[in-house]
Protein backbone atom coordinates (compact mmCIF):
# COMPACT_ATOMS: atom_id res chain seq x y z
CA UNK A 1 0.00 0.00 0.00
CA UNK A 2 1.07 3.55 -0.75
CA UNK A 3 -0.55 6.50 0.97
CA UNK A 4 0.09 10.21 0.55
CA UNK A 5 -1.02 12.30 3.51
CA UNK A 6 -1.64 16.03 3.33
CA UNK A 7 1.09 16.84 0.82
CA UNK A 8 1.94 20.49 0.21
CA UNK A 9 4.29 21.78 -2.47
CA UNK A 10 5.02 25.39 -3.32
CA UNK A 11 7.32 27.12 -5.75
CA UNK A 12 7.94 30.51 -4.16
CA UNK A 13 4.49 31.98 -3.46
CA UNK A 14 2.78 29.63 -5.91
CA UNK A 15 0.96 26.81 -4.13
CA UNK A 16 1.00 23.81 -6.45
CA UNK A 17 -0.31 21.08 -4.13
CA UNK A 18 -2.10 21.63 -0.84
CA UNK A 19 -3.75 19.15 1.49
CA UNK A 20 -3.83 16.35 -1.07
CA UNK A 21 -4.26 12.88 0.42
CA UNK A 22 -4.95 9.52 -1.23
CA UNK A 23 -4.23 5.80 -0.92
CA UNK A 24 -3.23 3.25 -3.56
CA UNK A 25 -3.63 -0.41 -2.66
CA UNK A 26 -1.36 -3.17 -3.89
CA UNK A 27 -2.34 -4.23 -7.39
CA UNK A 28 -4.16 -0.98 -8.19
CA UNK A 29 -3.44 0.82 -11.44
CA UNK A 30 -3.78 4.58 -11.02
CA UNK A 31 -4.10 7.33 -13.57
CA UNK A 32 -3.71 10.97 -12.58
CA UNK A 33 -5.58 13.32 -14.88
CA UNK A 34 -6.16 17.04 -14.88
CA UNK A 35 -5.56 20.17 -16.90
CA UNK A 36 -2.12 21.42 -17.79
CA UNK A 37 -0.47 23.08 -14.80
CA UNK A 38 -2.65 21.36 -12.19
CA UNK A 39 0.29 19.65 -10.45
CA UNK A 40 0.11 16.08 -11.79
CA UNK A 41 3.80 15.80 -12.65
CA UNK A 42 4.81 17.73 -9.53
CA UNK A 43 2.87 15.23 -7.41
CA UNK A 44 4.65 12.26 -9.00
CA UNK A 45 8.02 13.98 -8.70
CA UNK A 46 7.36 14.59 -4.99
CA UNK A 47 6.35 10.96 -4.41
CA UNK A 48 9.64 9.83 -5.97
CA UNK A 49 11.54 12.62 -4.16
CA UNK A 50 12.71 14.21 -7.40
CA UNK A 51 11.14 17.36 -5.92
CA UNK A 52 11.07 18.11 -2.20
CA UNK A 53 7.52 18.72 -0.93
CA UNK A 54 7.14 21.34 1.79
CA UNK A 55 5.13 19.09 4.10
CA UNK A 56 3.09 15.93 4.35
CA UNK A 57 4.05 12.31 4.54
CA UNK A 58 4.33 9.22 2.41
CA UNK A 59 3.39 5.83 3.84
CA UNK A 60 4.74 2.92 1.86
CA UNK A 61 4.10 -0.59 3.08
CA UNK A 62 4.97 -0.28 6.81
CA UNK A 63 7.28 2.74 6.54
CA UNK A 64 6.34 6.42 6.97
CA UNK A 65 8.46 9.15 5.38
CA UNK A 66 8.18 12.88 6.05
CA UNK A 67 8.30 14.65 2.69
CA UNK A 68 10.24 17.62 4.06
CA UNK A 69 12.77 15.67 6.15
CA UNK A 70 13.73 12.49 4.34
CA UNK A 71 17.27 11.11 4.19
CA UNK A 72 19.09 10.00 1.04
CA UNK A 73 19.06 6.43 2.35
CA UNK A 74 15.28 6.57 2.70
CA UNK A 75 14.92 8.03 -0.78
CA UNK A 76 16.93 5.18 -2.30
CA UNK A 77 14.81 2.68 -0.38
CA UNK A 78 11.62 4.18 -1.78
CA UNK A 79 12.91 4.40 -5.34
CA UNK A 80 13.82 0.72 -5.36
CA UNK A 81 10.19 -0.15 -4.59
CA UNK A 82 8.16 2.36 -6.65
CA UNK A 83 7.96 2.75 -10.42
CA UNK A 84 6.20 5.35 -12.55
CA UNK A 85 5.42 5.85 -16.19
CA UNK A 86 5.48 9.57 -16.94
CA UNK A 87 3.59 11.19 -19.80
CA UNK A 88 6.77 12.14 -21.63
CA UNK A 89 8.25 8.70 -22.00
CA UNK A 90 11.77 8.22 -23.20
CA UNK A 91 12.20 4.96 -25.04
CA UNK A 92 15.32 3.50 -26.57
CA UNK A 93 14.61 3.62 -30.31
CA UNK A 94 17.10 0.81 -30.95
CA UNK A 95 15.37 -1.57 -28.51
CA UNK A 96 12.12 -3.48 -28.88
CA UNK A 97 9.17 -3.02 -26.54
CA UNK A 98 10.47 -5.98 -24.53
CA UNK A 99 13.99 -4.56 -24.52
CA UNK A 100 12.74 -1.21 -23.25
CA UNK A 101 10.77 -2.81 -20.42
CA UNK A 102 13.62 -5.12 -19.40
CA UNK A 103 16.41 -2.51 -19.63
CA UNK A 104 15.82 -0.89 -16.23
CA UNK A 105 15.64 -4.26 -14.51
CA UNK A 106 18.94 -5.31 -16.06
CA UNK A 107 20.92 -2.11 -15.55
CA UNK A 108 19.46 -0.62 -12.36
CA UNK A 109 18.44 -3.75 -10.50
CA UNK A 110 21.10 -6.13 -11.85
CA UNK A 111 18.49 -8.78 -12.68
CA UNK A 112 19.80 -11.39 -15.14
CA UNK A 113 18.62 -10.77 -18.72
CA UNK A 114 16.50 -13.93 -18.98
CA UNK A 115 14.66 -13.15 -15.75
CA UNK A 116 14.21 -9.48 -16.73
CA UNK A 117 12.79 -10.48 -20.09
CA UNK A 118 10.35 -12.88 -18.42
CA UNK A 119 9.19 -10.07 -16.11
CA UNK A 120 9.00 -7.79 -19.15
CA UNK A 121 6.78 -10.26 -21.02
CA UNK A 122 4.47 -10.59 -18.01
CA UNK A 123 4.26 -6.80 -17.79
CA UNK A 124 3.54 -6.36 -21.49
CA UNK A 125 0.89 -9.10 -21.23
CA UNK A 126 -0.83 -7.17 -18.42
CA UNK A 127 -1.17 -4.06 -20.58
CA UNK A 128 -2.39 -5.90 -23.66
CA UNK A 129 0.86 -5.87 -25.65
CA UNK A 130 1.51 -9.63 -25.82
CA UNK A 131 1.75 -9.43 -29.59
CA UNK A 132 4.15 -6.47 -29.58
CA UNK A 133 7.24 -7.83 -27.76
CA UNK A 134 9.42 -7.42 -30.86
CA UNK A 135 8.07 -4.07 -32.08
CA UNK A 136 10.27 -0.99 -31.97
CA UNK A 137 8.94 2.31 -30.58
CA UNK A 138 8.33 3.73 -34.08
CA UNK A 139 6.11 0.70 -34.79
CA UNK A 140 3.91 1.34 -31.74
CA UNK A 141 1.11 3.86 -31.33
CA UNK A 142 1.51 6.68 -28.81
CA UNK A 143 -0.67 4.86 -26.30
CA UNK A 144 1.27 1.61 -26.77
CA UNK A 145 4.52 3.45 -26.21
Amino acid sequence: MLEVRNIKKTFGRNVILQGLSFQVNKGDVVTIIGPSGSGKTTLLRCIDFLERANSGSLVFEDDTFNFAHVTKKQIYSIRRRIGFVFQSHHLFNNKTALGNVAEGLITAHKIPRAEAEQIGKETLDKVGLSDRYHYYPNQLSGGQQ
